[in-house]
């Protein structure tokens, strides 16, 4: 999908201990893991995380989401850091500021991510107020008057579930839609998901 749907020069690398044929590969750092969480996903925010993929400017991308049209305009930027703002979010109902599908950020910006106040326990405290695990950290860290995000109106969006107060997919996909993450325990590869969303198997390959 990001080959059909990024025109910009990129390499593809994936955070993993396992070796994946025909897939650059770098090892998972587990002082961010906390057992129940995907913390893990937060060695994008190393200060030192340029050297380690050979780069400069990072997109982390779930790999549970469906792309729809060309991404080009939401990664050609030159921010800091730019998010997703979860469409969702709710003080009240534990929802994150941030949703952490996508994350575009220049190498070694906002260390405070990694460095700041760390700790697993404390790490569950957020959790428990915002709830999303890394997500939760990242809302927890980064500003949100100040932090550059995305919304439905540069055509990403959320996978509407029961519950959702926000601007999300339950049927038609919208005309503008470039990138369709899929929040919770589904996937698109799920048999069930591609049937309830057709347009799920047309564009998730």
């Amino acid at each position: 999908m990001i080959a059909r749907h990024l025109s910009l020069p990129h390499r593809f690398v994936c955070f993993s201990d396992e070796k994946i044929e025909g897939i650059e590969t770098v090892p998972l750092d587990w002082r961010t893991h906390v057992p129940g969480t995907c913390g893990l996903k937060l060695m994008a925010w190393r200060p030192d995380i340029g050297a380690i993929v050979g780069g400069d400017r990072l997109l982390v991308l779930d790999l549970d989401l469906v792309m729809g049209a060309d991404i080009t305009p939401l990664v050609d930027r030159f921010e800091p850091c730019v998010m997703f703002r979860n469409p969702n979010f709710s003080v009240e109902r534990g929802r994150a500021y941030f949703q952490g599908s996508i994350q575009l950020h220049t190498a070694g910006a906002h260390p405070e991510v990694w460095t700041d106040r760390f700790t697993p326990s404390f790490y569950h405290r957020v959790n428990s107020r915002f709830g999303g695990h890394e997500q939760a950290w990242l809302s927890e860290v980064l500003p949100w008057d100040s932090t550059p995000v995305w919304t439905d109106a540069d055509g990403i969006y959320g996978l509407g579930r029961l519950g959702d107060v926000g601007v999300t997919v339950n049927g038609q996909l919208p005309a503008n839609a470039r990138i369709v993450v899929t929040p919770g325990n589904r996937e698109p590869s799920q048999p069930e998901l591609q049937t309830k969303h057709g347009w799920i198997a047309a564009y998730y390959r």
